[in-house]
């Protein structure tokens, strides 16, 4: 068991590999950014299919980044990089982000129409002031006419 914990200790993580850390975002390190690449362009087939289908897909995920020499790798309690050796934890991950990334997309879109809306209604609250100043500015001189003719 320590000799598997000396050779399962990583510590510099290779280019194609992925990493898990709680509470970091490693989103740039190059093999993340591979395998984001990878789940957006497989999520709208994944958000669509029924489960099954979704377990094909993400083992699919895991054949993509390992074909190019990847792993999966967390952070320890030692300070060090370890490989996932569970296959159902790698694959655990991956299922999870995918509804990681869905639920990053739908707040983006929600944010983007909410950012719409919002926009529309100060153009319009603005375009609604001009129209009251005017009111505004025409009543005004429709009381100065007024009392010049004696109103």
């Amino acid at each position: 068991s320590g000799n598997f914990f000396l050779l399962n200790n990583i510590e510099c993580p290779g280019l194609n590999d992925v990493i898990f850390r709680s509470g970091k975002n490693h989103m740039t390190h190059p093999g993340n950014v591979m395998f984001q690449g990878i789940i957006e362009s497989r999520h709208d087939e994944h958000f669509a299919a029924h489960q099954d289908d979704k377990v094909v897909i993400t083992w699919w995920v895991v054949e993509q980044v390992e074909a190019k020499g990847g792993r999966f790798l967390e952070w320890n309690d030692h300070g060090m990089w370890s490989q996932i050796m569970e296959r159902g934890q790698i694959r655990s991950k991956v299922s999870s982000c995918f509804r990681t990334y869905r639920r990053k997309l739908t707040a983006f879109r929600n944010n983007q129409q909410s950012d719409s809306a919002t926009s529309t209604f100060i153009h319009q609250q603005a375009s609604n002031k001009r129209r009251k100043v005017d009111l505004v500015h025409i009543c005004n001189r429709n009381d100065q006419q007024m009392q010049n003719v004696g109103w």
